[in-house]
């Protein structure tokens, strides 16, 4: 495994001059010390580094011609039994060609598995550089950058004092930059890179929960993020969960970032707030929340789901026998979810919508079971004659009004949903979204506000 130490070498206690170094002060030492660790004397972090890390990684200064000059004199000077090889492929030649020097430092980073950088010293542009370099590597791979090293003044050093400095390590904040992408990203679209990762292993849980969330709520499955149960809770609570815990701590960093935080728990709470409504309502709810995100497909599927199982809801109200049989069906849905393909919601909500819609027109009998058990059979004699009853109902409204804006409005949907699942090619993009709205619109008039 190749291991670096990378460091930008500046002009610190001196200048050069026509290829000449100059020490302001030969007595230039000032104390620096580690978390913990004693104080040591050094002319700059150069020789400390080489102290601290030389046995196990690489050093490597990244330098200017005259910042090279200065330190090979001041490890000529002070240090002589410290020796690392100053390659003229870490020479920056222009330092106002910001291009060039991004890419000499990306490309020293990429030479080795796993870097320590310092930024302690080097015009004061320079370490701005690598630092933003460093954020765009994090996201990449956090294990490659192991620390960032500065020297964090405690005493400011002067002609009259000595001065002292304690190195910290700035890596916990890119961390910061990983999660500000990752809530940012979460918060438009609910999107989440599986590359972002941090060094915390809270932060990675809370970012694994809002991974969960993006892939249920992407996948238009709404149970595992609302409802909770003795065994498991709602991927919304624990997300919840999580935000409370990192506000709750003064010390952490992520506090910083408690106006987002509290973005992203507030619309978590909206959306975990639907487990108290009816299921069409939930998904009604989820529809217009993705048609806000801008996922058109995903917001129509949902918008036709909720219509049909808002048809449901009516066949249960023509009697109690009807409301019986379709709850033993519901029941099954619970009892068997994603282990028996008889019993899905999304046949109930299919079935409900159509025979709504065709009434006397509609083939075969509502929820029939595909090969039957014993128990099945009798399920499905009694579906014939549930069929005929709903028949029947439908045949008494048929022309009422209500019933045509219903019917209308899943006419609508279907039409939408079938343009956009085969590629849309009959409308333009900002058509479509106004189009869906509009239905969203008739949804909440005709159906919640009813």
């Amino acid at each position: 495994m190749k291991k670096a130490v990378i460091t930008i070498l500046g002009i610190q206690g001196g200048f050069v001059s026509n290829n000449k170094v100059t020490f302001s002060n030969k007595d230039n030492l000032a104390k620096y010390y580690f978390e913990g660790s004693d104080e040591k004397e050094y002319f700059n972090t150069l020789p400390l580094l080489i102290d601290k890390y030389q046995e196990e990684y690489k050093i490597i200064p990244i330098f200017t011609k005259e910042s090279k000059l200065f330190n090979q004199e001041v490890l000529s000077s002070f240090y002589s039994y410290m020796q690392i090889d100053f390659n003229n492929k870490y020479l920056i030649r222009d330092e106002k060609n910001f291009k060039d020097i991004f890419s000499l430092f990306n490309r020293t980073i990429e030479e080795f598995d796993e870097v320590i950088i310092d930024v302690t010293h080097g015009f004061r542009h320079l370490p701005l550089l690598m630092l933003i370099d460093l954020m765009i590597i994090n996201f990449k791979d956090i294990d490659k950058i192991s620390k960032i090293l500065f020297a964090k003044e405690i005493v400011k050093h002067t002609p009259k004092q000595q001065g002292s400095y304690e190195i910290i390590d700035l890596k916990d904040y890119l961390d910061l930059a990983n999660i500000s992408y990752a809530l940012s990203s979460f918060n438009q679209n609910y999107t989440i890179s599986n590359h972002i990762k941090t060094n915390n292993e809270n932060y990675n849980n809370f970012i694994e929960e809002l991974s969960k969330f993006s892939k249920h709520i992407l996948a238009n499955s709404l149970d595992a993020l609302i409802i909770s149960t003795n065994k498991k809770k709602s991927i919304s609570s624990n997300i919840i969960n999580a935000i409370d815990k990192i506000l709750s701590k003064d010390d952490d960093i992520l506090k910083n970032f408690e106006p987002f935080l509290l973005e992203v728990r507030k619309h978590i709470e909206i959306i975990e707030g639907y487990k108290n409504l009816k299921y069409y309502q939930r998904l009604y709810n989820l529809s217009r929340n993705m048609l806000e995100k801008g996922y058109l497909l995903n917001s129509i599927t949902l918008l036709s789901e909720a219509i049909g199982l808002y048809t449901k809801e009516i066949f249960k109200e023509i009697n109690d026998d009807i409301k019986e049989f379709i709850e033993k069906f519901e029941q099954k849905v619970k009892q068997h979810k994603n282990t028996n393909k008889k019993y899905h919601l999304y046949s109930l909500s299919n079935q409900s919508k159509t025979l709504y819609k065709l009434g006397i027109d509609f083939n075969g009998n509502f929820l029939k079971i595909k090969n039957p058990n014993n128990n099945e059979r009798i399920f499905n004699n009694k579906s014939a004659e549930i069929t005929v009853r709903i028949k029947n109902h439908i045949l008494d409204i048929k022309n009422d009004e209500n019933y045509i804006k219903v019917v209308n409005l899943i006419n609508d949907v279907d039409i939408l949903r079938n343009n956009l699942a085969h590629g849309n090619s009959s409308n333009r993009l900002e058509n479509v979204e106004k189009e869906i709205k509009d239905v969203l619109d008739t949804f909440e008039k005709v159906i919640i506000q009813g």
